[in-house]
């Protein structure tokens, strides 16, 4: 009802928009409705607006591609209360149509958060999408907070409140609005997938796009760390025990030297015993 051309030519629109943008929604329209018989068109004034959507002028007219509110300012009289994902596309401001997404989990997702949980981790669910969806996908992975809609410095400042209540916070993301939140964490975890602003925010960065790698970085985090102070607790000994002896005449120099090989060998067999834990 809102718009009264034919579809192919919404659906062109679409498309060129959507090239613009680097977000996975956008991404997705390109790659399902993308067609041989969508020419590419100059595009000018390329704006992405983090956390709402992209606006771009082609042919003398502005179009935006996003969220509901950021694209038309008649956004009170739509109903927006779907549980699916949609962006919405303008044109000067007159909303023309939608696109509708549909969430679909991952095969690994709820082993995943199961075992997260078994660990006694608290799991949060931050996202752009309205609550609706949010919620679908809160339900069947039983995660402990759902927080929807949000901005990207909103996602940055619910971070910092965990922090300031002591929480160490670990934030998996993949899209351009995650990288700020991803720099801010404890930890920034980014899909190998992922944007480019989120590998380069994210301090660890998994190399498949594989969620049973986030549990699994965990634990050779904690085995790395344990190694580490084994490892220092070696050499300190070593030293405390050794350079005394050494002063007092009771080592020789060949004996110290091959001593102080065997702690390096030592120090590195320790530390090669994590390619064979599981």
């Amino acid at each position: 009802e809102w718009y009264t051309g034919d579809g192919e030519t919404l659906v062109k629109r679409l498309v060129q928009v959507a090239r613009e943008s680097t977000h996975p929604l956008a991404k997705a329209i390109v790659r399902d409705l993308n067609v041989e018989s969508i020419s590419t068109t100059h595009v000018s004034n390329a704006m992405t607006v983090p956390g709402r959507g992209i606006s771009v002028d082609i042919e003398g007219h502005n179009y935006k591609l996003g969220q509901l509110e950021f694209v038309t300012p008649d956004s009170h009289e739509i109903d927006d209360h779907g549980s699916a994902a949609r962006s919405y596309l303008s044109q000067d401001g007159a909303l023309q149509g939608f696109v509708e997404f549909t969430d679909s989990l991952r095969d690994e997702a709820q082993t995943v958060f199961s075992r997260l949980k078994a660990e006694h981790k608290k799991i949060t669910i931050l996202t752009g999408d309205h609550n609706g969806v949010a919620l679908a996908l809160g339900r069947i992975l039983q995660v402990d907070e759902i927080h929807a809609g949000l901005t990207p410095h909103q996602k940055i400042e619910l971070i910092e409140s965990y922090q300031e209540r002591g929480l160490r916070v670990a934030m998996v993301g993949d899209g351009i609005n995650d990288g700020p939140a991803l720099a801010r964490a404890d930890v920034g975890i980014a899909m190998g997938s992922g944007n480019e602003i989120a590998l380069k925010s994210a301090p660890v960065v998994l190399m498949r796009s594989d969620l049973r790698l986030i549990p699994e970085a965990i634990h050779y985090a904690r085995l790395t760390q344990r190694v580490i102070r084994q490892n220092l607790c070696w050499a300190f000994g070593y030293n405390i025990l050794c350079i005394p002896l050494a002063m007092s005449g009771f080592l020789t120099p060949t004996i110290a030297g091959a001593a102080m090989a065997l702690s390096s060998v030592s120090v590195v067999g320790n530390a090669l015993r994590l390619k064979c834990s599981d």
